[in-house]
């Protein structure tokens, strides 16, 4: 629907709607998005990261976390680590599309720990979903976010981590094979069978987001794109 999105981190990451628009429906997507035809009367609305999962595996491989570095990360609380990070290992995608970038890290002391560091990944990438959300805002009302992949499956402080900062309730999809389900559902559909729009959601456990923490993070944003402005004369 429309105001359902489907949030997925896997080696990359993406934001995506699917909706079946009206004819007198106008969708004008600002330039950070893409917007293309499942099918003669669906749309699809969103936006891709080229950092995601592989972002968070390269600080995990690189520092040589332990699973007590991890739980630390995780139990660590909002933006409490003095540090700015722009994920871009793999250069970017939405919503800015710039060509030749690099990651960045600001912020490091003595005091700074590989939790630290980690926990700092987490949230950058968290952050780079919300500047793909607020794109999205204007032509879909985002209300409800479903989602989906092996990153976040492993990582349950990271679907926190996300529900806090965008400030909406993400439940997780219970299912595996989605691109498969997929299909099949509109095959389904295409012989007779039920519309895609009346299946029922695999839903699975609800993370409910946190005020205190979303007030906390959305400062952390404004550093985050001071830091984008400064480096790539971009917000």
């Amino acid at each position: 629907t429309r105001g359902r999105a489907a949030l997925m981190i896997g080696t990359s990451g993406a934001l995506r709607v699917l909706w079946r628009p009206s004819p007198q429906d106008r969708i004008r997507p600002r330039f950070g998005l893409w917007r293309y035809r499942l099918d003669r009367s669906r749309v699809v609305l969103g936006g891709a990261l080229s950092n995601g999962g592989n972002v968070r595996d390269w600080m995990l491989r690189t520092l040589t976390v332990t699973d007590d570095v991890l739980a630390r990360a995780h139990a660590m609380r909002a933006d409490t680590h003095g540090l700015t990070m722009l994920p871009f290992l793999a250069g970017t995608r939405s919503p800015e599309y710039l060509a030749n970038v690099s990651g960045a890290l600001t912020g490091l002391s003595i005091a700074t720990r590989p939790e630290h560091l980690v926990r700092a990944t987490l949230e950058s990438v968290a952050y780079r979903f919300a500047r793909v959300f607020e794109e999205m805002q204007p032509c879909v009302r985002i209300r409800e976010l479903i989602a989906a992949g092996g990153a976040l499956e492993r990582s349950p402080a990271w679907t926190q981590i996300l529900a806090d900062v965008l400030d909406r309730p993400i439940q997780m999809c219970a299912e595996r094979e989605l691109t498969s389900r997929g299909a099949a559902a509109l095959g389904f559909e295409r012989l007779g069978g039920r519309r895609v729009e009346n299946l029922p959601v695999p839903r699975g456990r609800t993370i409910v987001p946190d005020r205190r923490r979303h007030q906390v993070y959305a400062a952390a944003m404004r550093r985050h794109a001071e830091l984008m402005r400064r480096l790539y004369g971009v917000i």
